[in-house]
């Protein structure tokens, strides 16, 4: 392989490795919110349901998806990014509606 390649190559991690931890960063903080809403408005403690985050191309848009242990219905929490880089909740999915996330993350509780 030439340098050029390389060189390339390794830039490119570098970009993928600095996107990741700003994914970790804005879900976490996403899923503190969703915690607090679930909280006031379902009276669901987040931490003892299963759910998953999908963040969506750019950034955009980050979801948070669970099921009340004595429902069957999932609740999905949608947020979308504003002109300062915070999330505010949507009222409605459509803006992830037919597209596909570029991360997850399940969160599994026993």
């Amino acid at each position: 392989m030439s340098k050029q390649v390389i060189i390339f190559l390794f830039v490119a991690l570098l970009f993928l490795a600095a996107c990741r931890s700003d994914y970790e960063k804005e879900m976490e903080e996403v899923f503190s919110t969703e915690k607090n809403y679930a909280e006031k408005v379902y009276e669901i403690k987040l931490d003892e349901v299963n759910s998953e985050i999908a963040v969506y191309k750019f950034r955009k848009f980050i979801s948070i998806t669970y099921t009340p242990v004595e429902e069957n219905e999932e609740i999905v929490g949608v947020y979308k990014r504003n002109h300062e880089s915070d999330y505010d909740r949507m009222d409605d999915e459509s803006g992830i509606n037919g597209n596909e996330p570029v991360i997850r993350k399940a969160i599994l509780i026993d």
